[in-house]
């Protein structure tokens, strides 16, 4: 299989390939890049078989993976919800809201 084919196929950039058929880059394991990882593989498979999957269960995601939600740390504010928000006409609407209130991450 040529090259320019190959990558069209498995949707890699053809001068990735190109540099790997040349020998400029190198082919089979690669040095991992950055920290290694924080829990050992069989840690990790103790970890989603007693924690993950017993909560995905417990609420039925493994059926709806749409109802799982990344949020960041800066949270979900809960008291915001404004009924109406008046402006001129033509201008741009704008609400104001305060840090009191109670968030959720």
């Amino acid at each position: 299989m040529s090259v320019y084919k190959a990558s069209r196929v498995y949707g890699v950039t053809e001068s990735t390939l190109r540099d790997r058929t040349h020998g400029l880059q190198p082919t089979g394991d690669l040095p991992y890049a950055g920290p290694g990882p924080l829990f050992s593989k069989n840690e990790e498979s103790q970890l989603v078989e007693h924690e993950l999957d017993k909560v995905l269960k417990a609420h039925n995601l493994h059926e709806s993976p749409e109802s799982i939600w990344n949020i960041d740390e800066t949270g979900l504010q809960t008291e915001h919800s404004p009924r109406k928000i008046l402006c001129m006409q033509g201008e741009k609407a704008n609400t104001v809201t305060s840090n009191r209130g109670q968030t959720v991450t």
